[in-house]
């Protein structure tokens, strides 16, 4: 992991544990777009997931509607 998603990550973690609900969102919504992550980036790293497939960018994309 690279040092710009690894900072992304870390401040999406402080958002979480600092905030409302309404707030993480848009704490979330602020980084990913500062950062230029899309929401994916933002949804595994809600989940503490690892990187994606190429196939499984597609279906996440699809269920999104990218």
């Amino acid at each position: 992991m690279d040092s710009k998603t690894r900072q992304a990550a870390q401040s999406l973690r402080r958002l979480k544990k600092q905030q409302t609900d309404e707030e993480r969102l848009q704490g979330w919504q602020q980084t990913c777009a500062g950062k230029g992550l899309s929401g994916e980036f933002a949804l595994a790293a809600k989940i503490g997931g690892e990187a994606y497939t190429d196939e499984q960018v597609r279906m996440v994309a699809e269920l999104f509607g990218r």
